[in-house]
């Protein structure tokens, strides 16, 4: 018999052992797998948003790291992404009509998203070289799965390109105004398509300068991107009245108004759009009557008011938003706007 020894793969000092029947005739072609745990990548996404060409510019890269204390060369390698969500659909809750519904016990990190391990299959033959922008993605449903081909990853942490795109989605300026005015942050809202896109870490920048680290999430087939805030837009407000009264001699209602004006002021040298955001007064008890009055604004789906102001360069424009509640006085109600 022949003893071969391979080197060391872990850390934990295991010495795999390859024994061989007989003295061989000549060259012997071995093929061996293993898994290790300190090995494996994240997806990472730059994104750069170009607010006067309005186009974001996306690049999703793989952050790979390898510890095994040899680098790999002339590897074939492939990386997997997989939903890391539960097996099995949470229970559904209970609804009493007199009592709140029970909470689902569905953490929500559990909807999060998380790599696999890096699989290769290592035949040092060739000089490798990087994989060039965009890598195929072979998508089954429930992993993807992007085939690099021949690279060499070096001992340590290695960033690769899977994708490079430029999106023709124009930022849009949001402010959510209080009492203290607001200021006015960057968003983009996308439509992706059907190709995977993991959630994942993002770094985000403007014209080319770092804002910040964030989230990239998925919301469905959509995707919304804030890049910070504007220092060269905001929103002041002005508290123009606030009153409490009542109404009628039998049957009294207590009564509540609020009025504001939202100045909207640009510094920059072109026009922007800018969408002021309110939440809408919503009564949880069908004798509360509440009405708008000012500027009319639209709903949006997430029981949220919105104005859509169009702001010239080097100045400002204003819009009103008022509310009136009414209520029995029986109720005790005691309404504070947000």
């Amino acid at each position: 018999n022949v003893l071969a020894s391979l080197p060391r793969v872990t850390e934990s000092g295991q010495l795999v052992i390859l024994l061989l029947d007989g003295a061989p005739a000549g060259k012997v072609c071995v093929r061996y797998a293993y898994t290790l745990d300190n090995s494996g990548w994240d997806p990472v996404y730059d994104l750069d948003a170009r607010p006067e060409e309005g186009t974001v510019r996306v690049l999703l890269t793989a952050r790979l790291r390898q510890n095994s204390g040899m680098d790999w060369r002339g590897c074939d390698l492939s990386i997997v992404w997989q939903d890391a969500r539960p097996l099995d659909a949470p229970a559904l809750p209970v609804w009493r009509v007199d009592e709140g519904p029970v909470p689902r016990p569905y953490a929500r990190a559990a909807a999060e998203f998380k790599a696999a391990p890096v699989v290769l299959a290592a035949r040092a033959d060739s000089a490798p070289n990087a994989p060039a922008a965009p890598v195929p993605v072979l998508d089954k449903g429930t992993y993807a799965r992007w085939d690099l081909g021949r690279v060499t990853l070096p001992q340590g942490q290695e960033r690769l390109v899977l994708r490079q795109e430029e999106w023709k989605a124009p930022l849009q300026w949001v402010a959510r105004p209080d009492e203290q005015g607001s200021p006015v942050w960057l968003m983009v809202e996308r439509a992706l398509d059907s190709t995977p896109w993991p959630s994942a870490q993002a770094e985000f920048s403007v014209d080319g300068l770092p804002v910040g680290s964030g989230r990239f999430v998925p919301e469905g087939n959509k995707v919304r991107l804030y890049f910070g805030v504007d220092p060269r837009v905001s929103v002041t407000t002005t508290t123009d009245d606030k009153r409490r009264g009542e109404t009628g001699i039998i049957g009294k209602r207590q009564t509540w108004s609020w009025n504001w004006t939202y100045t909207v002021h640009n510094a920059r040298a072109q026009a922007v759009t800018v969408r002021v955001e309110r939440p809408e007064p919503l009564p949880v008890n069908k004798s509360v009557e509440v009405s708008l009055d000012g500027t009319r604004a639209q709903k949006g789906e997430d029981h949220s008011l919105f104005w859509k102001v169009e702001v010239p360069a080097s100045e400002s424009r204003s819009i009103s938003h008022g509310v009136n509640v009414s209520a029995p006085a029986e109720l005790g109600l005691s309404p504070v706007a947000p």
